[in-house]
């Protein structure tokens, strides 16, 4: 009986895995097909409004009254066609006409809503109009209302007028994906994109999960299960999560606005309590009959040991195979993704020197350039303010290459330290006294500035680490030089303590952080802040921030075993690293 209850057991383990493995497998095909679905309907709703706004661009009737801003004309032909065919037949849910930022002129079906400035809420609107292109997005409009957009410039004889949007409900395509897949679904949006839509918060309603908040669902009791259960909406794969008795099925994708950020989330949800239970009752039966029947053999002889440990050996064999596939997977997924990672590194080494060498030829030119202009500037002798502006315009140009230059200098040193071509050498380190030179000799002359306070509390008796004086100053002079040269005002604090894991703790914080604006996580993301800085818009001043000294200093950190964090306190931005105590 006891070998029988052993077998039985293997024989229920490995049943109720393959059973409940399978429903979980086709619940996760599904949410492909939904997501696949979904993208589908969302990409032909895109090319049915197009083409209705390139027709309805071929009424010069309903164009030209747009142009001369005949608004009573455009309403009284466009309300009775959309009421009676756009909206009931073809299920458009709005058609707007916009004046160049975002000024509604005229909206369909509520001809009472015009002349509200809408350039905070619509976006796409404002880009439309701004570079005078077509924009087929999914956006999030005043009150939380999200919906797929098609907006298409309109030019009356060579003239910029605005542009017609027409709108069709997110709903329609999740409900056709749910119908093919019997998948539930449920929209969630960014906190930030919340707030700037000004969405009313609704907490009977709202399931809040990270930092996305979901308020649609494709039924009640799908918000209700939402509400109840706890899952990272941003994860890769498919999740099984808790809510109540339940056990249910999420499995997220995200869907970018038009800029290509994913602020918007759809959850699939499947409810797979009642399809484990009957798979648990089939596998108590199945279970119960082997062990009878193999406690009623047994009782007859041994005669067919050999064959229940053949069965035996199967099953743990099986379980091994499977054990080796899925190892086999994760050692070809952590390969996968040291390959994309050399590939990122190589991508931003080539485009790091690419960018380094014409900057050089660019910044000696304009040297040159400088000096020859303000000579005939001389000769001529222009007014005093004519010959100013003159020198700050190449003053200008000079600085933004040289800033530039900088920032490519930094990159390269950035791939320095991942080859190791920087010195590893640990010496013992004080670092009370590597912030006493940092502030007495790197960041002196910030102390300057009238309205900008660097104080320190660094304990003597701190415990030493071990690391590069030079670099660590780099370091540490990165991230105060962050503050003091993008704010310039307020308070800049450095205190230093070991912390309750034994680590030493270095807090550089303050208002000047504040002002500066504040850290956060992705301030220290590299690829993010090149490409930043590469497509930012050129001021009427220079701006030499160094936000890559900061990513810069992350590396040096990191290098000698610490890490580096924005500072979790709201009332006082900035950051904490920790390095690790000498042995």
């Amino acid at each position: 009986m006891a070998a029988a209850a052993v077998l039985s057991a293997f024989y229920a383990i490995n049943e109720y895995a393959n059973g409940t493995g399978a429903i979980v497998k086709n619940a996760d095909r599904n949410a492909d097909r939904f997501e696949a679905v979904f993208r589908d309907l969302v990409q032909a709703r895109f090319r049915a409004m197009n083409i209705a706004a390139d027709v309805m661009l071929q009424s010069r009737v309903t164009i030209e009254a747009f142009a001369r801003d005949d608004r009573a004309g455009l309403v009284a032909r466009m309300e009775p066609f959309y009421k009676e065919t756009l909206e009931k037949t073809h299920g458009v849910a709005q058609l707007n006409f916009w004046q160049p930022p975002a000024k509604l002129y005229y909206r369909a079906g509520d001809a009472k809503s015009f002349g509200q400035d809408l350039s905070n809420f619509r976006k796409s609107v404002v880009a439309a109009n701004e570079r005078r292109q077509r924009i087929s997005a999914i956006e999030t409009g005043a009150g939380g209302i999200i919906a797929i957009r098609a907006i298409v410039p309109v030019v009356v004889e060579d003239k910029h007028v605005g542009v017609v949007e027409y709108a069709t409900g997110f709903d329609i395509p999740l409900e056709r994906a749910g119908a093919t897949t019997g998948l539930k679904w449920s929209v969630g949006l960014m906190k930030e994109v919340s707030d700037r839509v000004e969405r009313p918060a609704d907490p009977k309603n709202d399931a809040w999960k990270g930092n996305d908040v979901f308020y649609l669902y494709s039924d009640p009791i799908t918000g209700e299960t939402m509400r109840g259960m706890e899952f990272d909406p941003r994860a890769k794969g498919y999740t099984l999560a808790s809510s109540g008795s339940k056990t249910v099925f999420v499995k997220t994708f995200p869907v970018v606005n038009f800029s290509g950020v994913p602020t918007i989330v759809v959850a699939n949800v499947l409810d797979v309590t009642d399809a484990f239970a009957e798979v648990q009752q089939s596998v108590a039966i199945k279970t119960g009959i082997l062990f009878l029947i193999i406690t009623v053999v047994g009782s007859f002889g041994l005669l067919k040991f050999g064959s229940m440990r053949e069965g035996l050996t199967r099953a743990l064999n099986r379980q091994k195979i499977e054990l080796e596939e899925r190892a086999a997977a994760c050692d070809a997924a952590v390969a996968k993704l040291k390959e994309v990672d050399v590939i990122k590194r190589g991508f931003f080494t080539n485009l790091v020197t690419a960018v380094s060498e014409p900057l050089q030829a660019v910044a000696g030119q304009l040297q040159s350039v400088a000096q020859t202009v303000e000579a005939v500037a001389e000769g001529r002798k222009p007014d005093d303010a004519a010959a100013t502006a003159l020198r700050e315009r190449f003053a200008f140009a000079l600085s933004e290459t040289t800033r530039l230059g900088r920032l490519a200098a930094d990159y390269q040193q950035l791939e320095l330290f991942r080859q190791k071509l920087v010195k590893a050498d640990t010496p013992l380190l004080s670092l009370p006294d590597v912030v006493g030179k940092v502030l007495n000799e790197d960041v002196a002359a910030y102390r300057r500035l009238p309205q900008l306070a660097i104080t320190t509390a660094m304990p003597a008796d701190l415990p030493a680490t071990r690391a590069d004086g030079d670099l660590l100053r780099r370091a540490v002079s990165g991230l105060v030089g962050y503050a003091a040269q993008r704010g310039g005002q307020g308070k800049i604090a450095l205190s230093g303590r070991v912390n309750d894991a034994g680590w030493l703790e270095v807090s550089v914080s303050g208002s000047a952080f504040a002002a500066a604006g504040a850290p956060d996580e992705a301030l220290l993301d590299e690829s993010r802040q090149f490409l930043s800085r590469l497509g930012a818009t050129p001021t009427a001043t220079p701006n030499a921030a160094p936000l890559v000294g900061v990513v810069l200093s992350r590396v040096i950190i990191e290098f000698y075993g610490g890490t580096l964090e924005p500072s979790v306190k709201a009332n006082d931005p900035g950051f904490v690293f920790r390095l690790p105590v000498a042995a």
